[in-house]
Formats: C-alpha cells, structure tokens, sequence
C-alpha cells in the first residue's frame, strides 16, 4: 500500500509547495514615474533613458532587475548573446519582456543608459490564437456555422486576454525600471534629449 500512496503524497506535496510559493508573493508598490517613457506603439515596445556618475555598467542594472522581479515570482531568461535582448521576463503564460540594455561611457565615472523593453505574446499564446483560427477555417471549410462562430468567439476572446496581459506586462516593466533606476541611484533623463534608437 505505502508503494502506491508514497508517490502520490509526493506529489500532492509538491504541488500544495508551488501554490504555496506563487501565492506568497511580495507585492510591487507603484511610484510616481520620473519620467515619460518613449512608446513605440505598433512595435510594442518602450524606451527610457537614465544618466549616472558613479560607474556604474550595464550589468548592475540589470542584476538590480533581476533581484527586484525574483522575489515577485517572475521567471527571467538571460539571453546567451545571440538574440537582440539581455534577459526576458516571463509573466504568466501568455506574454513576456525583452529588455536590451546599452551604456555608453562620457569619460571618467560617467555613464549613459539606454533601455529598451519589448513586450510580446508568448508561444502558447501564439499557438492558441492560430488554433481557433485554424479551426475556423476548417469549419468554413466544411460548411458548419457553429464551429466557425465557437472558434471566432474563442479566438477574439483569446486575443483580448492576450492583449491586456501584454499591456499589463510593459506597464509593470516600466515601473519596475523607474523603482530599480532608483535604488541604484541613476538619474532619469527627458526624451526629448534622449535619442534612443529604434532598430
């Protein structure tokens, strides 16, 4: 009896263990913002740029982003060099978070940050969307209006959930950005002087 129930416990176990560890998490309280974001809209992503004095390098803002988002649950992929991102931060299924990181050096302990963070739906989402689309068509296909309507409905609903996780996911990014640039002592910089660029 032990042999079949032991297994069982261990998982029931392990499973209460990661409820647990996603319910216990530390909240983000929002601030007010230092600076407008530059937003690119159709590309969905976002710029801000921030000066420092105290040497500090591109790594350092990217470990204070790390450190501020591990403790909040948010799983983080550091990229190995050869895609145009530094990290991606996951946020449930349905979308994620590339944020790329340049600094260049003015000479002596100064420092200028460019971040970008592009926010985009996960493979899962991807996958689902083309699904009802799929079963769309396949119903138009076949001449049966109800799969074709189920599959319309479910598609756009899809869509909508998908599109407000993604904004929900960039609006935090920003804040997350703003409270870290922060902690670090880095000083925002207005847009208008800021000139990121848009590749």
């Amino acid at each position: 009896m032990l042999i079949y129930i032991g297994p069982l416990m261990r998982s029931l176990q392990r499973y209460l263990y990661r409820i647990q560890g996603m319910t216990n998490v530390v909240r983000i309280q929002f601030g007010k913002p230092s600076q407008p974001a530059r937003v690119q809209w159709l590309r969905r992503q976002f710029f801000l740029s921030y000066w420092s004095e105290n040497g500090l390098e591109k790594e350092n803002l990217l470990y204070a982003v790390m450190e501020f988002l591990l403790p909040r649950k948010y799983f983080i992929a550091i990229d190995q060099g050869w895609n145009d991102r530094d990290v991606t931060i996951y946020r449930g299924i349905w979308s994620k978070a590339d944020l790329k990181l340049a600094v260049e050096n003015h000479g002596s302990n100064q420092r200028f940050f460019r971040t970008r963070c592009r926010v985009r739906e996960s493979d899962l989402s991807r996958v689902s969307v083309l699904g009802f689309a799929s079963l769309a068509v396949i119903g138009s296909l076949l001449g049966l209006a109800e799969i074709v309507t189920v599959a319309l409905l479910l598609g756009t609903l899809s869509l909508i959930i998908v599109a407000a996780d993604n904004f929900r996911l960039g609006r935090l990014m920003y804040h997350v950005l703003e409270i870290v640039a922060t902690q670090i002592a880095l000083t925002p910089v207005k847009p208008a002087s800021a000139e990121p660029e848009t590749k």
